[in-house]
């Protein structure tokens, strides 16, 4: 390298093959190209910016927190080992191979993230053949809620519910945040550990 390299009153000769003096010593290129850079530049933040939008959009949002819904749906009910009962039937498997059911059809806002309607259940129930259950399904929870509360559930599942993108992080936070309390709390433990454990 020359010391002339570092001389900003000596012109020098741009990539593009254009002539400039620099305006400092970690100049490299001449104006246009500069500006032509930074035109790349804004692109590609802004490439990224809209990336990061469509990332968060309120459909994807609402499919994260039903993750999280149905996670804690199906961990509340389990025991340590993590087992559980269908809720409409009664049938016991591992919680992980287990659905969280809604006790009134739809996927309308109104109803989606509603924990006083939402039930662990096998995939026999919550499937196509057994449609929800929602017989077996609507006869337990007025046994244990009333029939006035049920009804006022019915109307409420006919509201439009537009879920905005802070509700949405702001529920995400919160699953999030009670997921980690209630796997801390159950200590998972698989069958095998158990049938060990019980031999022992």
């Amino acid at each position: 390298m020359k010391a002339r390299d570092f001389d900003i009153r000596h012109p020098h000769t741009c990539k593009c093959g254009n002539t400039y003096f620099r305006f400092n010593i970690l100049q490299r290129m001449c104006v246009k190209c500069l500006a032509e850079k930074g035109k790349q530049i804004q692109f590609k933040e802004k490439k990224q910016k809209l990336k990061k939008q469509k990332a968060n959009t309120p459909a994807k949002l609402k499919k994260k927190l039903w993750t999280l819904v149905s996670l804690f749906v199906r961990q509340s009910a389990a025991d340590h080992r993590g087992m559980a009962a269908c809720y409409t039937c009664g049938a016991v498997d591992e919680w992980k191979y287990m659905d969280a059911g809604h006790a009134i059809g739809g996927r309308t806002g109104a109803v989606l993230f509603d924990l006083e309607i939402l039930r662990i259940q096998c995939k026999a129930c919550n499937g196509p053949r057994g449609r929800g259950n929602y017989q077996m399904f609507t006869a337990k929870l007025i046994e244990e809620h009333g029939h006035d509360w049920w009804y006022a559930k019915l109307a409420a599942a006919k509201q439009i519910r537009k879920w905005t993108r802070p509700e949405l992080n702001q529920m995400i936070e919160e699953f999030t945040q009670k997921l980690s309390v209630l796997e801390r709390a159950k200590k998972w433990t698989t069958t095998d550990q158990t049938n060990e454990q019980e031999s022992a």
